[in-house]
Protein backbone atom coordinates (compact mmCIF):
# COMPACT_ATOMS: atom_id res chain seq x y z
CA UNK A 1 0.00 0.00 0.00
CA UNK A 2 1.43 3.26 -1.01
CA UNK A 3 0.24 5.69 2.41
CA UNK A 4 2.94 8.40 1.45
CA UNK A 5 -0.06 10.73 1.11
CA UNK A 6 -2.65 9.93 4.10
CA UNK A 7 -6.25 10.53 3.27
CA UNK A 8 -8.39 12.48 4.16
CA UNK A 9 -12.58 12.20 4.80
CA UNK A 10 -14.26 15.09 3.58
CA UNK A 11 -17.73 15.44 1.83
CA UNK A 12 -19.15 17.37 -0.94
CA UNK A 13 -22.08 17.60 0.71
CA UNK A 14 -23.89 21.21 2.29
CA UNK A 15 -22.95 21.55 6.04
CA UNK A 16 -25.54 23.18 8.39
CA UNK A 17 -25.31 23.52 11.81
CA UNK A 18 -28.83 24.19 13.82
CA UNK A 19 -28.59 26.87 16.41
CA UNK A 20 -30.68 24.49 19.02
CA UNK A 21 -27.46 22.24 20.15
CA UNK A 22 -26.62 23.81 23.57
CA UNK A 23 -30.05 24.29 24.50
CA UNK A 24 -31.02 20.60 23.27
CA UNK A 25 -27.96 19.28 25.57
CA UNK A 26 -28.90 20.58 28.70
CA UNK A 27 -31.89 18.86 28.53
CA UNK A 28 -30.42 15.25 27.48
CA UNK A 29 -28.29 15.42 30.11
CA UNK A 30 -31.30 16.03 32.56
CA UNK A 31 -33.02 12.80 30.87
CA UNK A 32 -29.35 10.93 31.34
CA UNK A 33 -29.61 11.85 35.07
CA UNK A 34 -32.86 9.75 35.49
CA UNK A 35 -31.37 6.63 33.99
CA UNK A 36 -30.55 5.11 37.53
CA UNK A 37 -28.65 1.56 36.64
CA UNK A 38 -25.77 3.56 35.51
CA UNK A 39 -22.37 3.95 36.83
CA UNK A 40 -20.95 7.56 37.44
CA UNK A 41 -18.62 6.96 35.13
CA UNK A 42 -21.11 5.61 32.27
CA UNK A 43 -23.52 8.45 33.18
CA UNK A 44 -20.29 11.17 32.25
CA UNK A 45 -19.64 8.51 28.84
CA UNK A 46 -23.20 9.11 27.58
CA UNK A 47 -23.01 13.09 28.31
CA UNK A 48 -19.86 12.96 26.20
CA UNK A 49 -21.85 12.29 23.10
CA UNK A 50 -23.29 15.62 23.12
CA UNK A 51 -26.72 14.64 21.67
CA UNK A 52 -28.03 18.15 21.46
CA UNK A 53 -24.86 18.85 18.62
CA UNK A 54 -25.71 15.59 16.63
CA UNK A 55 -29.31 16.75 16.88
CA UNK A 56 -27.91 20.43 15.49
CA UNK A 57 -25.39 18.64 12.99
CA UNK A 58 -27.46 15.92 11.52
CA UNK A 59 -30.79 17.06 11.88
CA UNK A 60 -29.68 20.76 11.49
CA UNK A 61 -33.88 21.73 9.90
CA UNK A 62 -35.20 20.37 13.07
CA UNK A 63 -37.15 22.88 14.97
CA UNK A 64 -36.53 22.63 18.79
CA UNK A 65 -39.60 20.81 19.50
CA UNK A 66 -38.44 18.45 16.55
CA UNK A 67 -35.17 18.01 17.76
CA UNK A 68 -36.36 16.91 21.42
CA UNK A 69 -38.64 14.09 19.79
CA UNK A 70 -35.38 12.86 17.55
CA UNK A 71 -33.31 13.05 20.90
CA UNK A 72 -35.28 11.00 22.63
CA UNK A 73 -34.43 7.80 20.58
CA UNK A 74 -31.04 9.46 19.67
CA UNK A 75 -30.14 9.49 23.13
CA UNK A 76 -32.05 6.19 24.26
CA UNK A 77 -30.36 4.30 20.97
CA UNK A 78 -26.61 5.32 22.42
CA UNK A 79 -27.19 3.74 25.35
CA UNK A 80 -28.51 0.70 24.42
CA UNK A 81 -25.35 0.37 21.78
CA UNK A 82 -22.54 1.56 24.83
CA UNK A 83 -24.40 -0.47 27.78
CA UNK A 84 -25.44 -3.69 26.00
CA UNK A 85 -22.12 -3.43 23.44
CA UNK A 86 -20.08 -4.39 26.61
CA UNK A 87 -21.93 -5.61 29.51
CA UNK A 88 -23.62 -8.89 30.09
CA UNK A 89 -24.24 -10.57 27.16
CA UNK A 90 -26.77 -12.56 28.72
CA UNK A 91 -29.09 -9.76 29.14
CA UNK A 92 -29.45 -8.76 25.35
CA UNK A 93 -31.63 -10.86 23.72
CA UNK A 94 -34.20 -10.66 26.53
CA UNK A 95 -33.62 -6.47 26.77
CA UNK A 96 -34.12 -6.26 22.85
CA UNK A 97 -36.90 -8.80 22.63
CA UNK A 98 -38.75 -6.37 25.38
CA UNK A 99 -37.73 -3.56 23.93
CA UNK A 100 -39.10 -4.40 20.93
CA UNK A 101 -42.78 -5.50 22.61
CA UNK A 102 -42.82 -2.27 24.22
CA UNK A 103 -42.31 -0.43 20.82
CA UNK A 104 -45.43 -2.43 19.80
CA UNK A 105 -47.40 -1.27 22.19
CA UNK A 106 -46.63 -3.01 25.52
CA UNK A 107 -46.24 -1.70 28.51
CA UNK A 108 -43.07 -1.34 31.02
CA UNK A 109 -43.08 -4.17 33.58
CA UNK A 110 -41.60 -3.76 37.16
CA UNK A 111 -38.60 -5.86 36.23
CA UNK A 112 -37.54 -3.98 33.48
CA UNK A 113 -34.54 -2.11 34.13
CA UNK A 114 -34.44 1.89 33.33
CA UNK A 115 -33.35 1.42 29.32
CA UNK A 116 -36.12 -1.24 28.54
CA UNK A 117 -38.24 1.32 30.62
CA UNK A 118 -37.48 4.03 28.63
CA UNK A 119 -38.76 2.11 25.74
CA UNK A 120 -42.11 3.70 26.32
CA UNK A 121 -41.28 7.30 26.32
CA UNK A 122 -39.27 7.11 23.18
CA UNK A 123 -42.52 5.33 21.63
CA UNK A 124 -44.66 7.71 23.04
CA UNK A 125 -42.48 10.51 21.60
CA UNK A 126 -42.53 9.38 18.33
CA UNK A 127 -46.34 7.97 18.05
CA UNK A 128 -48.25 11.62 17.08
CA UNK A 129 -45.56 12.46 14.14
CA UNK A 130 -45.46 9.68 12.15
CA UNK A 131 -48.11 6.79 10.41
CA UNK A 132 -48.81 3.65 11.28
CA UNK A 133 -46.64 2.32 8.42
CA UNK A 134 -43.74 4.44 9.46
CA UNK A 135 -43.73 2.61 12.98
CA UNK A 136 -44.03 -0.63 11.74
CA UNK A 137 -41.24 -0.32 9.49
CA UNK A 138 -38.83 1.58 12.15
CA UNK A 139 -39.93 -1.78 14.37
CA UNK A 140 -38.46 -3.70 11.71
CA UNK A 141 -35.36 -1.95 11.72
CA UNK A 142 -35.00 -2.22 15.41
CA UNK A 143 -35.22 -6.05 14.84
CA UNK A 144 -31.99 -6.14 12.48
CA UNK A 145 -30.50 -3.56 14.43
CA UNK A 146 -30.86 -5.59 17.56
CA UNK A 147 -29.48 -9.14 15.13
CA UNK A 148 -26.64 -6.75 14.16
CA UNK A 149 -25.36 -6.22 18.09
CA UNK A 150 -25.79 -10.44 18.39
CA UNK A 151 -23.87 -10.40 15.56
CA UNK A 152 -21.07 -8.40 16.71
CA UNK A 153 -21.09 -9.44 20.50
CA UNK A 154 -18.10 -11.98 20.33
CA UNK A 155 -16.22 -9.58 18.75
CA UNK A 156 -16.47 -6.00 20.87
CA UNK A 157 -15.99 -8.43 23.89
CA UNK A 158 -13.13 -9.93 22.16
CA UNK A 159 -10.10 -8.30 24.63
CA UNK A 160 -8.86 -7.80 21.37
CA UNK A 161 -8.48 -11.35 20.37
CA UNK A 162 -10.77 -12.61 18.12
CA UNK A 163 -11.68 -10.47 14.48
CA UNK A 164 -14.79 -11.19 11.81
CA UNK A 165 -13.33 -11.16 8.33
CA UNK A 166 -12.54 -8.57 6.45
CA UNK A 167 -14.95 -9.91 4.00
CA UNK A 168 -17.74 -10.21 6.51
CA UNK A 169 -17.23 -7.04 8.12
CA UNK A 170 -19.18 -4.50 6.56
CA UNK A 171 -22.61 -6.32 6.77
CA UNK A 172 -22.10 -7.00 10.35
CA UNK A 173 -21.15 -3.66 10.41
CA UNK A 174 -24.06 -1.87 8.45
CA UNK A 175 -26.46 -4.35 10.36
CA UNK A 176 -25.31 -3.09 13.97
CA UNK A 177 -25.30 0.29 13.11
CA UNK A 178 -28.96 1.25 13.35
CA UNK A 179 -28.13 4.11 10.45
CA UNK A 180 -31.61 3.45 8.47
CA UNK A 181 -33.60 3.85 11.52
CA UNK A 182 -31.73 7.10 12.28
CA UNK A 183 -32.23 7.99 8.28
CA UNK A 184 -36.01 7.32 8.99
CA UNK A 185 -35.92 10.46 11.74
CA UNK A 186 -36.23 13.01 9.56
CA UNK A 187 -38.99 12.34 8.29
CA UNK A 188 -40.63 13.68 11.29
CA UNK A 189 -39.23 17.07 9.93
CA UNK A 190 -40.21 17.12 6.77
CA UNK A 191 -43.47 15.56 7.49
CA UNK A 192 -43.12 13.26 4.58
CA UNK A 193 -43.30 9.16 5.42
CA UNK A 194 -42.33 7.58 1.93
CA UNK A 195 -44.66 5.08 0.77
CA UNK A 196 -43.10 1.52 -0.11
CA UNK A 197 -43.28 2.16 -3.90
CA UNK A 198 -40.62 5.14 -3.03
CA UNK A 199 -38.31 3.22 -0.20
CA UNK A 200 -38.10 0.19 -2.82
CA UNK A 201 -36.74 1.59 -5.13
CA UNK A 202 -33.94 0.23 -6.28
CA UNK A 203 -31.82 3.93 -6.28
CA UNK A 204 -32.27 4.74 -2.72
CA UNK A 205 -32.30 1.57 -1.55
CA UNK A 206 -28.42 1.84 -3.09
CA UNK A 207 -28.14 5.59 -2.01
CA UNK A 208 -29.25 4.28 2.19
CA UNK A 209 -27.35 1.07 1.81
CA UNK A 210 -24.02 3.59 0.85
CA UNK A 211 -24.87 6.16 3.77
CA UNK A 212 -24.89 3.08 6.10
CA UNK A 213 -21.28 2.46 5.19
CA UNK A 214 -19.97 5.75 4.69
CA UNK A 215 -21.26 7.15 8.28
CA UNK A 216 -20.37 3.36 9.40
CA UNK A 217 -16.27 4.37 7.94
CA UNK A 218 -16.21 7.39 9.04
CA UNK A 219 -16.89 6.12 12.84
CA UNK A 220 -14.44 3.43 12.56
CA UNK A 221 -11.81 5.62 11.63
CA UNK A 222 -12.45 8.25 14.08
CA UNK A 223 -13.17 5.45 17.17
CA UNK A 224 -9.85 3.25 17.02
CA UNK A 225 -8.07 4.39 19.76
CA UNK A 226 -11.37 4.42 21.74
CA UNK A 227 -11.93 0.46 20.35
CA UNK A 228 -8.04 -0.44 21.40
CA UNK A 229 -8.60 0.62 24.50
CA UNK A 230 -12.02 -1.83 25.01
CA UNK A 231 -10.56 -4.40 23.25
CA UNK A 232 -13.49 -4.15 20.50
CA UNK A 233 -12.12 -5.65 17.83
CA UNK A 234 -15.75 -4.36 15.82
CA UNK A 235 -13.49 -1.45 13.87
CA UNK A 236 -12.66 -1.74 9.83
CA UNK A 237 -8.92 -0.15 10.67
CA UNK A 238 -8.27 -3.05 12.97
CA UNK A 239 -9.76 -5.61 10.93
CA UNK A 240 -7.75 -4.90 8.04
CA UNK A 241 -4.61 -4.21 10.10
CA UNK A 242 -4.98 -7.92 11.35
CA UNK A 243 -5.73 -9.04 8.10
CA UNK A 244 -3.61 -7.47 6.45
CA UNK A 245 -0.59 -7.56 8.45
CA UNK A 246 -0.18 -4.20 8.22
CA UNK A 247 0.61 -0.85 10.14
CA UNK A 248 -2.08 0.80 12.33
CA UNK A 249 -1.65 3.77 9.60
CA UNK A 250 -1.80 1.71 7.26
CA UNK A 251 -5.13 0.42 7.80
CA UNK A 252 -6.40 3.74 8.46
CA UNK A 253 -5.55 5.19 5.08
CA UNK A 254 -6.98 2.00 3.51
CA UNK A 255 -10.41 2.54 5.53
CA UNK A 256 -10.14 6.39 4.54
CA UNK A 257 -10.00 5.03 0.82
CA UNK A 258 -12.91 2.46 1.37
CA UNK A 259 -15.07 5.62 2.84
CA UNK A 260 -13.89 7.99 -0.26
CA UNK A 261 -14.85 5.32 -3.15
CA UNK A 262 -18.28 4.82 -1.07
CA UNK A 263 -18.70 8.77 -1.45
CA UNK A 264 -17.54 8.65 -5.14
CA UNK A 265 -20.39 5.73 -6.15
CA UNK A 266 -22.98 7.70 -3.82
CA UNK A 267 -22.24 11.28 -5.55
CA UNK A 268 -22.47 9.43 -8.83
CA UNK A 269 -25.96 7.75 -8.46
CA UNK A 270 -27.17 10.86 -6.61
CA UNK A 271 -26.44 12.60 -10.01
CA UNK A 272 -28.54 10.14 -12.27
CA UNK A 273 -31.67 10.18 -9.97
CA UNK A 274 -35.04 8.44 -12.01
CA UNK A 275 -38.10 10.42 -12.93
CA UNK A 276 -40.84 8.89 -9.92
CA UNK A 277 -43.57 11.26 -10.50
CA UNK A 278 -45.43 13.46 -8.54
CA UNK A 279 -42.88 11.73 -5.65
CA UNK A 280 -39.72 13.83 -7.00
CA UNK A 281 -39.41 16.46 -5.07
CA UNK A 282 -39.71 14.42 -1.61
CA UNK A 283 -37.78 11.73 -3.34
CA UNK A 284 -34.70 14.15 -3.86
CA UNK A 285 -35.26 15.65 -0.48
CA UNK A 286 -34.97 12.25 1.02
CA UNK A 287 -31.46 12.13 -0.07
CA UNK A 288 -30.85 15.86 0.74
CA UNK A 289 -31.22 14.42 4.29
CA UNK A 290 -28.74 11.87 3.95
CA UNK A 291 -26.22 14.50 2.35
CA UNK A 292 -26.90 16.46 5.48
CA UNK A 293 -26.08 13.58 7.85
CA UNK A 294 -22.98 12.43 6.39
CA UNK A 295 -21.87 16.10 6.78
CA UNK A 296 -23.25 16.35 10.06
CA UNK A 297 -21.86 13.22 11.69
CA UNK A 298 -18.53 14.49 10.47
CA UNK A 299 -18.71 17.64 11.98
CA UNK A 300 -19.85 16.82 15.40
CA UNK A 301 -16.66 15.21 16.10
CA UNK A 302 -15.14 18.51 16.82
CA UNK A 303 -17.73 18.70 19.73
CA UNK A 304 -18.12 15.29 20.93
CA UNK A 305 -16.02 13.68 23.90
CA UNK A 306 -16.93 10.04 22.87
CA UNK A 307 -13.98 9.39 21.00
CA UNK A 308 -11.53 10.44 23.16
Amino acid sequence: MNTNTTPQITYPFPVKISPHGPALEKIVDTWIDEYTCFTPSFNKQMKAIKVGHVIATYFPNATFDQGLIIAQWIIWAFIIDDYYSYGPLEELPKATQRILEILQGGDPQPQDNDIVRRTAVVRDALLPHVSPAWMKREIEGHKYWFEGMLMEAEYCRSGGSKFPLLKDYMDIRVHALAGYETVNLADIITGFMPPEEILQNPVLVRLRYLFSRITALCNDVFSVKKDLKNGDTMNIVLVIQHEWNCTLEEAKAEAINMHNRDVQEFVAVRSSLPDVGSWQEKFEECILNMELMMSGHLAWYQYSERYL
